[in-house]
């Protein structure tokens, strides 16, 4: 935590008194004034920092890029290490809820509804964007349900990406795991591509384009 004065704006976060141990929350930029409890002027801060809206959009621009090269090299390379590079770049723009890029800059996305029909309860990857005359809000795709399989729980989107992301070698890698974190592992590689696609193609890049310029840079 960061020791700062009263009597200066101050960015949103937690200030507690030096003194007194009060605490005041500050929802957003402000000017901030010595304790009404007992005066002091130095607190003990838990800044949040807040991204600029240029700076959220190449942020974004940027995870997209790296999802569109690690999908190139996942699907045409055979580079299945890839995998878990692209449920990384997935869960940030999807499945860090409140803090998800994808929200912050295409305000309230939109998903086709899958096809809710399942073979021997799995839904077929072709299946999960099927309608593009109904859609869906991102909390409602990411509830989709990949599969349900026997003696574990319903396998959805977001458990999938983040099960890759978070404990099948992204972030950190579990040699012991829940049976459906396992599943969702092992689905995978049958849906995260047809997400990232579906994803670049939705914040309209040129994926073949793309991909040409980065070819090029590796010659």
């Amino acid at each position: 935590m960061q020791q700062v004065f009263a009597n200066n704006f101050v960015p949103k976060g937690r200030y507690i008194c030096l003194n007194c141990s009060k605490e005041f929350i500050l929802e957003k930029r402000e000017y901030l004034r010595p304790c009404d409890e007992c005066g002091y002027n130095q607190f003990k801060a838990n800044i949040i920092l807040q991204m600029s809206g240029d700076e959220l959009k190449e942020k974004c621009r940027d995870v997209i890029r790296v999802l569109e090269v690690s999908t190139f090299l996942f699907e045409e390379k055979g580079q299945k290490e890839f995998l878990n590079v692209m449920a990384i770049n997935l869960r940030l723009l999807l499945c860090d809820g409140e803090n998800s890029l994808l929200p912050k800059v295409y305000k309230n996305p939109q998903f086709n509804k899958a096809n809710a029909k399942y073979k021997d309860n799995v839904l077929l990857p072709k299946d999960l964007f099927f309608n593009e005359l109904e859609q869906v809000d991102l909390n409602t795709f990411l509830g989709t349900v990949l599969a349900y399989p026997r003696n574990a729980r319903p396998i959805t989107v977001k458990k999938c990406i983040r099960s890759v992301a978070n404990k099948l070698g992204g972030a950190h890698v579990d040699s012991e795991m829940e049976s459906d974190a396992f599943l969702s592992g092992t689905l995978a590689k049958y849906y995260i591509t047809e997400v990232a696609k579906y994803i670049i193609d939705m914040c309209e890049f040129d994926y073949k384009k793309d991909i040409g310029e980065f070819l090029n840079l590796m010659r």
